[in-house]
Order: C-alpha cells, then structure tokens, then sequence
C-alpha cells in the first residue's frame, strides 16, 4: 500500500518538475524494479512500453535528481526502500526476519549494503572497515632506543 502512495505521489508532481513522459518512465521503473528497487535496463523492453529508444541522456534530463546509476545496465530509485518497506527496514540486519529475505538476497546479488543510519543502498566497498596506520601509531608506542636482551 506504501508503493502505491509513493507512485500517487509521483503522479501528482507538477508538470514544471517532472514531465509527464518523465512520471510514465519512472513509475515503469519501479513497476519493474526488483526488490532493492533496482531496474536492469532493460532496452528492448522499454522500446515496446514507450515506442522510444532508451536513451541514457534522456533518462538523466528527466529523471537524474529521482535515479542514480549503479553502472550502464542498472539504475537504483534510492526512496524505493523507504517506501516498499516502510518501518520493516529497521530489521534488515536480523535474518531471523522472514519478510526481509527476499530483499537481503537482492541486495548482495547488486554487491551493495544497506546503511541502516542513511536509510539507503551504497556499493558495499565503501562500507569496508579502513584502519590508518596513524590510528594504530598512536595507540602502540614503540621506542626504537630500547633493545631486547636475550637471555
């Protein structure tokens, strides 16, 4: 019921803001997004929806401030989550959850995490731990003068 608000919500954007051509592509989008409301262009498909050839500059005129592109082949609608899922999204980490399942699988197929704080997706390599070594110098003191007698 959420995902309905949300397109009701795109619907009734004005026309200064988003085409119309604009509003049918991206509730296309997301009527075809997988659960991680990510749409795998998909050319030949949309060519039959709109009778237009999918144009990458296109898509970012129109649509650039609502989509990111992960890569050439996949587009990301970043408040699909906040949307589709609503409160539940809270529980993305518990994998005892079972309505959540399908959409943690979804994620790692993308190669993406789920940034509980952000409330949204990001490639997973920016969520690796990073430790600088002028961190860890400051917690170990080594004193060079000092040597090791052997006994």
């Amino acid at each position: 019921m959420k995902l309905l608000t949300y397109i009701n919500t795109i619907i009734k954007l004005e026309p200064n803001t988003i085409s119309n051509n604009a509003k049918l592509v991206l509730i296309y989008m997301i009527s075809n997004c997988d659960e991680a409301g990510i749409w795998k262009v998909d050319k030949e498909a949309y060519y039959q929806s709109f009778g237009m050839k999918y144009s990458k500059e296109w898509i970012l005129l129109g649509l650039g401030f609502w989509l990111k592109y992960l890569d050439e082949d996949r587009i990301i609608i970043p408040e699909f989550l906040q949307h589709r899922y609503a409160g539940q999204l809270k529980n993305i980490n518990n994998t005892k959850y079972n309505p959540l399942n399908k959409l943690r699988a979804c994620i790692d197929s993308h190669s993406l995490k789920f940034d509980a704080e952000k409330m949204q997706l990001i490639p997973r390599s920016t969520v690796e731990s990073t430790v600088e070594l002028a961190t860890i110098a400051e917690k170990m003191t080594i004193d060079a003068t000092q040597s090791k007698k052997v006994a």
